[in-house]
């Protein structure tokens, strides 16, 4: 409804991911600054280019699939096919190459979960320190890179620890979604077949039983096919009125729906709608603010606490939703829920009003007047 946020959560991904780039530039500018044949600068600066390509590969395209094992093996295996040989070749350590193990310790630790990722990372650090205690020998040097390579690698688990669950819980929430729409429809179901099953049944039972009297009894044939008519009269009657308390919900239902799946989707529910009974049609379309308010909750506020508060004031009526969501707070504009609650809104009335809250979040507000119904009434008398 408010656009897709894969696109920003992946520019997010590629931009966490490329902080850690500035430490390259100081082997780069230890190596340019140095004495060395151009065969093995070129030679480094290729083997730097392949890494970079692998390690931002995966953040573009294995970092989606990290549920996997083989795109963070595989990224793995490359990155430390150049780190070792280059780390191995820097005599001394003088430039730095072992800062390499930094980026292989940023993968390990975005792509596995706990407890790998803290294996994963332990063994890369260690093997950083091996390689630097060859070149460097015992040093302060070495424990430098065991710190930062451990370091780095953990915030960048931590990091991806709490995407994922983010991740996660709008999927969950999607679910719920979908779940309770699902129920709904079962619901619609089985309301219909228990009010039109009983009725079709004793409706086929009769006409078999008015068929067979029609040359023996007449009279108890007409009589059956009177209570065919009654029965199916009543059919309609009761599909009707169910149909209407579909299309009519309550205030009062809504609202408890709402604090349901929104607590079951672990959102903190506040309800304040101490303001008395209202007319049937301002308790439909409230109920309906109620319903969408909520589901654009659920779908799309990544909110953690929501509060409904209903007030009346001077022959009006106000609902208002506010959320604490991120998700919410940019909305470029009003999608077909949202249009199509402002249409029932407008046709009672009464005014919509949404967007980002004053605090942040995401605000809806609808104002209906107490009084609307009764001119309908009189203006059609």
């Amino acid at each position: 409804m408010w656009g897709s946020p894969h696109q920003p959560r992946r520019v997010v991904q590629l931009l966490w991911a490329g902080i850690w780039l500035f430490y390259l530039g100081f082997p780069v500018t230890a190596m340019l600054n140095g004495h060395h044949a151009q065969t093995e600068v070129v030679a480094r600066l290729a083997g730097l280019g392949a890494f970079l390509v692998v390690y931002l590969g995966f953040w573009a395209y294995g970092f989606k699939r990290s549920a996997d094992l083989w795109p963070v093996l595989g990224a793995l295996a490359l990155l430390l096919a150049i780190a070792v040989p280059m780390a191995l070749t820097d005599a001394h350590a003088d430039e730095g190459w072992a800062q390499l193990y930094i980026y292989v310790a940023v993968v390990a630790g975005s792509g596995f979960r706990w407890p790998r990722t803290v294996i994963a990372v332990g063994a890369v650090a260690a093997l950083g320190v091996v390689t630097t205690l060859l070149t460097a020998g015992l040093s302060w040097y070495v424990g430098l890179i065991g710190f930062e390579v451990m370091t780095i690698g953990l915030a960048m688990a931590g990091m991806t620890g709490i995407i994922r669950m983010n991740r996660e819980l709008r999927e969950a929430r999607e679910e719920i979604g979908r779940l309770a729409v699902t129920e709904e429809r079962l619901r619609f179901a089985r309301d219909l077949h228990d009010l039109l099953g009983h009725s079709l049944s004793v409706i086929v039972l009769k006409a078999e039983l008015a068929s067979k009297m029609a040359s023996r009894a007449p009279e108890r044939s007409e009589a059956e096919v009177r209570d065919i008519e009654r029965v199916a009269r009543d059919a309609l009657r009761e599909v009707r009125e169910a149909v209407a308390g579909y299309r009519q919900p309550s205030l009062s239902q809504e609202l408890t729906n709402a604090r349901t799946t929104l607590e079951a989707a672990g959102i903190d529910v506040r309800v304040d709608v101490a303001a008395g009974a209202f007319p049937a049609t301002v308790d439909s379309t409230l109920a309906w603010a109620a319903r969408e308010a909520a589901t654009n909750v659920i779908r799309h506020s990544r909110a953690r606490r929501v509060a409904f508060r209903l007030a009346r004031d001077d022959g009006e009526v106000q609902l208002d939703v506010t959320d604490d969501g991120p998700g919410s707070a940019a909305a470029p504009g009003a999608g077909n829920g949202l249009r199509g609650l402002g249409e029932r809104v407008e046709a009672q009335g009464g005014t919509l009003e949404f967007g980002p809250g004053a605090d942040g979040g995401f605000h809806v507000a609808v104002r209906l007047p107490l009084s609307h119904e009764r001119r309908e009434e009189t203006a059609s008398a």
